[in-house]
């Protein structure tokens, strides 16, 4: 509840601040699961009528003032209610998938969910691999990396076991899907989950770019990427704002009073 009531105090904060002022840029939206198709395929006309949705190559190639999608974990809802809109909208997206919860049986991907992805809803279920060979085979879409099993690099791990989340994850799922992937996201998404020697082992395991979900334009450090995680019962004036940089500064002044910064 306490949670909740902070998110919309920060919702309300970023619709109506009267000091806000528009910025250009290119961002990247983080989603996990999607339950609500017919809401989804609504958000996603109003995002192709206010923005530009690109590709993720796009957005690290330098593409300017334009907006990716991205989908977390590895949940059967992309294909029942992602992957039929992205295809009749003709939008790009790129999954970031935990190889660990592929093909798992039911039951065993929902005590993935629970005690790895750290999530209690019922109604998630694990992708398959014959799910996600499917969704590999479309022009619109892009495999990235996210651990073998949803790892939080905020806790103490050894390098075998890093790599091992990172670079086996990536094995997996280029075997999976027969082509190279080259975008990895970091689990839980925020400074503490990607420290300096975790982007070292993604940059040595071949991949270009590290994503977090820290909100803002993209970042100077192509393993320290920027992502907004955006959810579909926010208004669309939230997400106007909040894609043209209205919750930036005080992400940035929130960091700085944790002695962090991004570089």
């Amino acid at each position: 509840m306490k949670r909740k009531f902070r998110n919309i105090v920060r919702d309300l904060v970023v619709a109506f601040n009267p000091f806000f002022k528009k910025r250009k840029g290119s961002r990247v939206i983080c989603f996990h699961d999607i339950q609500k198709k017919d809401l989804f395929r609504e958000r996603m006309i109003w995002l192709k009528e206010n923005f530009e949705i690109v590709s993720i190559d796009d957005i690290v190639n330098n593409r300017e003032n334009t907006v990716a999608i991205s989908f977390d974990d590895g949940y059967r809802s992309w294909i029942t209610n992602v992957f039929p809109v992205i295809k009749e909208l003709n939008i790009p997206a790129c999954f970031f998938v935990n190889s660990g919860i592929v093909n798992l049986t039911e039951d065993h991907a929902k005590l993935f969910i629970k005690n790895k992805v750290r999530r209690q809803e019922e109604h998630l279920f694990g992708i398959s691999k014959i799910q996600l060979v499917e969704l590999s085979k479309s022009t619109l879409v892009t495999i990235g990396g996210h651990t073998m099993d949803h790892f939080d690099f905020s806790e103490e791990g050894n390098i075998e076991g890093i790599l091992h989340q990172i670079r086996d994850d990536k094995s997996a799922l280029e075997e999976i899907i027969g082509s190279k992937i080259d975008y990895f996201a970091y689990p839980f998404g925020q400074l503490s989950n990607a420290p300096l020697e975790v982007q070292d082992i993604v940059k040595s395991t071949g991949y270009k770019n590290g994503f977090t979900i820290i909100p803002g334009f993209r970042n100077r450090n192509p393993y320290l990427q920027n992502r907004d995680s955006l959810e579909l019962w926010q208004s669309t004036r939230v997400w106007s704002r909040w894609l043209q940089g209205a919750y930036d500064s005080i992400v940035l002044r929130k960091l700085k009073l944790q002695g962090k910064g991004l570089s």
